[in-house]
């Protein structure tokens, strides 16, 4: 029965062109649509190669980006520690300038009058000492002028003796 209707149908040359150009038409466009699937699937693969590279770039960099964060974090509670011993430091050296300054002014209050007092013998003492440089030039000359006596009298002894046993010569020759 089919093949029966099968020949029953008449087809015109007219009908069969319109027929092969509808085929032509619609092998074309699945040709197209083929073609267009095909470079989507294509287009479709490079992009999933490109969405892994930046899932791998991506997770790389958020591993970066919490290794820095972690180092950030780190320098931050060092540097605020190192700013709060750096205030504990300055702080003590503060104390220590005041403390200095008052010990300095309280050291040439203490000192001040022995000082004044060692000035004041030291002058006595400067003074004495030139009183007993003048004895000691003194004391000099006198010794120079009792050697120079002492030595004039040697030589008048020296004469007299001398004269003494020229004398007991004379005498004894008489």
């Amino acid at each position: 029965m089919f093949i029966q209707d099968a020949y029953n149908v008449k087809v015109t040359p007219r009908k069969l062109t319109q027929y092969a150009q509808k085929y032509q038409a619609m092998l074309q466009k699945q040709q197209a649509e083929l073609a267009a699937e095909e470079s989507l699937r294509e287009n479709n693969r490079q992009l999933s190669s490109t969405v892994r590279q930046l899932e791998g770039s991506l997770q790389q960099l958020n591993k970066e980006h919490v290794d820095l964060a972690k180092e950030l974090i780190t320098r931050k509670m060092e540097m605020a520690q190192l700013s709060d011993r750096n205030d504990v430091l300055e702080q003590k050296v503060s104390d220590l300038t005041r403390m200095v300054d008052s010990q300095g002014k309280e050291v040439e209050e203490q000192y001040k009058g022995e000082i004044e007092d060692v000035l004041r013998k030291n002058m006595e003492i400067l003074k004495k000492n030139e009183q007993l440089e003048d004895q000691l030039a003194y004391m000099e000359s006198l010794l120079v002028e009792t050697k120079m006596k002492y030595a004039e009298s040697e030589i008048e002894r020296g004469e007299l003796s001398r004269k003494l046993s020229d004398m007991r010569k004379a005498l004894g020759a008489m």
